[in-house]
């Protein structure tokens, strides 16, 4: 049974052709390429607030370089729930940092 199995494997076209890349292609295409270009627009800046949150600590600053960079208040709720889960979750994280340890 199972070296049956294997022969049916084995001489399908599927092992025989190599990896697909045309359907991871497509697979890929149609995940990204149907977001459209406001939402990718949008994830982007907050990902830049939530960045420079974690990295510098300091929410309000994030918050002000996107705003000063878009010139659009638009933004301004989505930055500050951002920026706040952002710094809480790097606090918390804090007390484990392999980086802090060395100045401690």
């Amino acid at each position: 049974m199972q070296q049956a199995l294997q022969e049916e494997f084995f001489s399908s076209n599927a092992c025989n052709r190599g990896f697909d890349w045309k359907s991871l292609w497509r697979s890929v295409k149609s995940l990204f390429f149907s977001i459209p270009n406001e939402i990718i627009v949008h994830f982007m800046l907050l990902g830049m607030a939530a960045y420079f949150t974690a990295v510098v600590r300091a929410p309000i600053t994030g918050i002000t370089l996107i705003l000063e960079m878009t010139g659009n208040f638009s933004y301004l709720y989505m930055l500050i729930v951002v920026c706040t889960i952002t710094y809480i979750f790097t606090e918390l994280l804090k007390k484990w940092s392999q980086f802090m340890k060395g100045f401690i």
